[in-house]
């Protein structure tokens, strides 16, 4: 979790720190209704610097591989 989660708490979670096909995923409406939501789920959410920010230390390993390869071929650019 990105901070302590209270006791009745509601928890949500953002598929694109784990997903294993995450460039594959292109949800235009979320139905959550959390207040932190973005609303969608996109696949070039992981283009997005701000979002590699948010879940930086979060994401599972295959997925901040992608990040890096993202990065990487951003700074040869």
């Amino acid at each position: 979790a990105l901070r302590d989660i209270n006791k009745g708490e509601e928890v949500t979670f953002d598929y694109m720190t784990c997903n294993i096909d995450v460039e594959q995923y292109n949800i235009t409406k979320c139905l959550c209704k959390s207040k932190c939501c973005r609303g969608k789920l996109l696949n070039s959410d992981l283009y997005k610097k701000e979002l590699q920010e948010k879940y930086k230390g979060y994401f599972l390993p295959h997925v901040q591989k992608k990040i890096d390869e993202i990065k990487k071929k951003k700074s040869l650019n």
